[in-house]
């Protein structure tokens, strides 16, 4: 059962926006665009950044690249005449092209593209229509469909599962369901690796309960259990391993679970694998294993772990 959605489209035409490409000087254009975003981020999540690439023959956008923005910031700099303030917005993109690494990005550049800023209520249609609930809060009672107006593609739920944004994430997952499964690959990538690769773990075991496919690599081979181990995330990569994480699933590179464990000192973690069968002796294409890793990153807790595993299975054998 899904509430049902009004999306609103604030396109370049909108009365705001068009002041903001009208304004003269830098802080009346900031400023516009601060009060806006800052309003709708207030009241609406998600917000999202919608850019159409393609258009039917009516004109009506049916293909196009989907951010979702989870934060802004005014960030000033210099004295006097000097001084400088631009407005940030912080922009979870699911292909991770974020340019300055850490998502932010200059709030005016963006606005001065042909785009759309979009976001999301529930409506509440037994009481006369939308009444501006927050995303978020608890969903109305009345269910419905979804409003025209915004491309639902891979790219947006790739870009709210970045976010953590799990409720309209199911949402639109279970309004394309006919179109969408949620074990398919998006650029290279999965729902699952989506939401391990930015720590969300909560979405990542619902997205595995949903049926995502936990054993599913991305485009360079890299599973879910190798990109949790390799970002530090011990409670997601006990998770992943409960839901039956392949423990030697190796990337294009050879490099294992064990491996990443190994090089970063997660001792924990290379104790569990070991229980599950890791193998110690796999090399990666640089002729690597888990012992020569350990023993490069001073890892000493590691190395003992994995020198009695060794000596172990040899006697074993």
């Amino acid at each position: 059962m899904l509430p049902e959605y009004q999306v609103k489209i604030f396109d370049i035409s909108d009365p705001l926006l068009s002041q903001v490409k009208r304004a003269t000087g830098p802080m009346t254009r900031e400023r516009l665009l601060e009060s806006e975003i800052k309003h709708l981020l207030s009241k609406k999540k998600p917000l999202i950044l919608s850019y159409c690439k393609n258009t039917d023959t009516s004109g009506v956008c049916i293909a196009g690249h989907t951010v979702v923005v989870t934060g802004t910031r005014r960030i000033c700099c210099g004295s006097g005449q000097e001084r400088r303030c631009n407005q940030d917005l912080k922009i979870v993109n699911s292909m991770r092209r974020d340019g300055s690494g850490d998502g932010w990005y200059q709030a005016e550049p963006i606005f001065s593209a042909a785009m759309d800023i979009t976001y999301i209520e529930s409506c509440d249609t037994s009481r006369g229509g939308c009444k501006g609930h927050v995303l978020g809060a608890d969903y109305p009672a009345h269910w419905g469909t979804l409003t025209e107006g915004l491309v639902v593609g891979p790219n947006l739920l790739a870009s709210l599962t970045a976010a953590g944004d799990a409720k309209s994430l199911f949402y639109f997952l279970e309004a394309k369901k006919s179109e969408f499964h949620i074990g398919d690959l998006t650029y290279g990538t999965s729902l699952l690796i989506e939401a391990v690769a930015h720590g969300h773990t909560q979405l990542a075991q619902r997205l595995i309960e949903a049926g995502a496919l936990v054993n599913q690599t991305d485009s360079s081979g890299r599973s879910p259990l190798l990109m949790s181990i390799s970002r530090g995330q011990e409670a997601t990569a006990k998770m992943l391993l409960n839901f039956g994480a392949a423990e030697n699933q190796a990337d294009q590179r050879g490099y294992t679970p064990l491996m990443a464990a190994a090089q970063g000192g997660m001792a924990s973690i290379v104790s569990l694998l070991i229980s599950r069968g890791a193998e110690t002796g796999r090399v990666d294409q640089e002729g690597k294993n888990a012992l020569e890793l350990a023993r490069l990153h001073g890892h000493s807790e590691v190395v003992r772990l994995i020198q009695k595993a060794s000596r172990w299975r040899l006697f074993k054998w």
